[in-house]
């Protein structure tokens, strides 16, 4: 088949600072500033196809075409059309994306060709950290009734102004998912910094860097069981890596790690609930029907930094209105943007941020990808794999 001569002349030569071979990226993210931050990090825009191009003129259909059947490489957002295009994609080996979750990509229509899925890892951890922290600080120091206090020019009785808080040491912070992100929030809120007694609930008996126990690419995009080059032209275990490296120790971060089976124990021993959990069958109304009960004793807060699914709306409410709960601080919904109607918005014990625990920065895309980049090239595993057989 012969080349377009766009391909010819983006592919043809090496990404930089990369000097061992050729890479053939396509850019599909509509991130703003990605260009630029792949250019302060000395990667050569030239060497990279860009789909905007195509909006400001730039690229042709035709163009655009030719970069998709030649790319290598795929950057963008796991949704919407990207989806449709990596399914076009005849030649894709890995699509880097540009969320920590890819749950879209489960909805994706069957690819010509199998590849790999790595989401943006290894980027968000601290500023979940710090969303996490300022929740836990803003509770403990009740800056919402010195707020509320001052709106109405009122200075508070004795009592109130010298409200009786817990110190962070005292308090033990509950970690649902101890991937990148909950040990982030481990590192900056256990021992060692805020100093909050740290424990932890994960899925047992999961391979190292979350990928299947036997690597290879399927049919779908994830990761399959069985390894090896797939009759399509599929990614070899031995290029991309049978297996993602091995996951960070949580060792003198977290005093127990639980097991799913010990749902109920590890709620009942916590002040804090802090949930990272992705969108996956095993999480989704994890925390619905009277789950919470366990709660009842020391009626933590929770606060949900995953995804919304874990717990449902009206299981919110009614958790806090049994006193299972003290609170909720809620960044993730099942619908978003959260509706008018929802009755979350006017509960007093309910705290609401618009999706904003973690945003997804320029040059972390250009790090993450960056990092698995040189991974690619020299043939080792890749970091933060996307499994379609778990979700996560």
């Amino acid at each position: 088949m012969t080349c377009h001569p766009l391909a010819v002349e983006l592919f043809g030569r090496r990404l930089q600072p990369l000097g061992q071979r050729a890479v053939s990226v396509f850019v599909l993210s509509e991130i703003e500033g990605l260009r630029d931050a792949f250019a302060l990090a000395g990667f050569d825009p030239g060497c990279m196809a860009w789909l905007s191009d195509a909006i400001s003129g730039t690229l042709t259909v035709a163009d655009v075409q030719a970069c998709l059947e030649h790319a290598e490489v795929i950057i963008g957002e796991p949704k919407g059309s990207t989806l449709e295009l990596l399914a076009a994609a005849p030649n894709l080996r890995w699509f880097q994306a540009t969320f920590a979750g890819c749950n879209g990509m489960m909805s994706m229509p069957l690819p010509v060709a199998p590849f790999v899925t790595t989401r943006l890892g290894g980027a968000l951890g601290a500023d979940i950290a710090e969303y996490v922290a300022a929740h836990v600080l803003a509770l403990e120091r009740g800056l919402g009734v010195h707020a509320s206090a001052q709106q109405r020019a009122a200075w508070p009785d004795d009592e109130t102004r010298r409200r009786s808080y817990r110190r962070l040491p005292s308090l033990t912070l509950g970690i649902l998912g101890l991937g990148d992100l909950g040990r982030a929030v481990a590192q900056r809120l256990g021992p060692g910094c805020l100093g909050m007694r740290i424990v932890g609930l994960r899925r047992t008996g999961s391979s190292a860097g979350g990928v299947s126990s036997t690597g290879g690419v399927s049919s779908t995009g994830g990761v399959s069981s069985t390894g090896g080059v797939s009759s399509t032209g599929g990614v070899s275990s031995t290029e991309m890596g049978a297996r993602g490296p091995a996951e960070e120790p949580t060792e003198g971060l977290v005093s127990r790690i639980y097991g799913p089976t010990e749902l109920a124990r590890f709620l009942g021993e916590c002040d804090y609930i802090v949930s990272l959990l992705p969108d996956t069958p095993a999480s989704r109304g994890l925390l619905d029907h009277d789950a919470l009960a366990p709660c009842a004793t020391k009626q933590p807060v929770l606060i949900n930094a995953g995804r919304g699914s874990l717990i449902s709306e009206a299981e919110i409410t009614r958790a806090l209105d049994l006193g299972y709960l003290r609170h909720v601080v809620a960044d993730v919904f099942m619908t978003e943007p959260l509706p008018a109607s929802s009755p979350l918005w006017r509960h007093p014990k309910v705290t609401i941020t618009p999706h904003v625990a973690a945003v997804t920065k320029p040059a972390d895309v250009v790090a993450c990808f960056g990092e698995n980049l040189k991974r690619y090239a020299a043939g080792e595993p890749l970091k933060y794999v996307f499994d379609l057989e778990r979700a996560y």
